[in-house]
């Protein structure tokens, strides 16, 4: 009977667990890129990264953002969406640095909220930090922001406790309260 065997094959195929080894083969979702080999995840593609092609990413690679210690965002990705990692790395024991590339031009609001085991890099290039973008990351004790950014929205940095110090680009044009 076709159906048992359909129904056989995917029992068989949903234990199947990833192999990772090395650097792993691209994996594309929607118009994003992902390689991910030793704990370095690297996201390329174009458009905007959002929150769902993040998950793809982690599920096709069989990992958790636990399982990171270095994220790389860019080779023409244009923005991050709102909310794309909120809340996603946020451990006790564990760090991750985020290096968001000169081809990102726009952070969304609350994009990289309350991740409190991060340190973010920026490069020359980002236009736009939104409102909330970094709220409650405590997990660095310097911020520089680049001289492309022209716009700092609302407590785009609030309850980022541990920053001591801050360097602003010298053209910032507006940086909304707290």
């Amino acid at each position: 009977d076709d159906d048992s065997d359909d129904s056989e094959f995917n029992v068989l195929f949903d234990e199947v667990e990833p192999i990772l080894t090395g650097a792993e083969t691209p994996f594309v979702t929607g118009t994003i890129q992902a390689t991910y080999s030793n704990g370095v995840l690297t996201l390329g593609g174009s458009g905007t990264l959002t929150s769902t092609d993040y998950s793809n990413v982690l599920s096709h690679f069989g990992i958790s953002s636990h399982d990171l210690s270095k994220l790389s965002i860019g080779d023409s990705i244009s923005g991050i969406d709102d909310n794309c990692f909120s809340g996603k790395f946020n451990y006790d024991s564990w760090h991750i640095v985020v290096t968001i590339c000169a081809s990102v031009k726009t952070i969304g609001s609350k994009a990289f909220y309350n991740c409190s085991s991060m340190t973010p890099v920026f490069n020359n290039g980002l236009q736009s930090i939104g409102s909330y973008a970094f709220y409650g990351c405590s997990g660095f004790t310097s911020l520089t922001i680049p001289d492309s950014v022209t716009i700092i929205g609302d407590e785009a940095f609030n309850c980022c406790r541990s920053i001591d110090t801050v360097t602003i680009g010298t053209n910032v044009r507006s940086i909304g309260y707290k």
